[in-house]
């Protein structure tokens, strides 16, 4: 089997967060104050991609992934309160399980009113 490592990071209040490990485990995350050294965020971030792609790292393109599509019913058209709690929790547990083993990112949702037909219609 061949294994696969992920390196990324992100500015969350001030702070770099390093987030490093092979993709579809965990992996261990650092966090550090934004080093004085760097002036702004596209600064660090050129930084970050040549410390990587020396060790043969490449950033990530959308040509690299798939995408995936999930639906559910909802109780109306506008959403219930419920359908809204259920959005939030089913974002929340997709970019926990996807974005902390390196697998992706929740990028959107969307409320789409769909008209659902029978196969014999179709």
């Amino acid at each position: 089997m061949v294994s696969c490592s992920t390196q990324e990071y992100w500015i969350e209040e001030d702070q770099v967060v390093e987030h490093i490990g092979e993709v579809g485990t965990v992996g261990t995350t650092t966090r550090m104050d934004f080093p004085a050294s760097f002036s702004d965020e596209d600064e660090f971030k050129v930084d970050f991609h040549n410390r990587y792609s020396d060790q043969g790292y490449k950033q990530a393109s959308e040509d690299d992934g798939y995408m995936l599509i999930i639906q559910y019913p909802m109780k109306s058209l506008t959403g219930s309160k419920r359908d809204l709690w259920l959005k939030d929790k089913a974002s929340e547990a997709l970019t926990s399980e996807l974005g902390w083993k390196g697998l992706g990112i929740v990028d959107v949702m969307i409320w789409a009113k769909r008209q659902i037909q029978s196969p014999s219609t179709l």
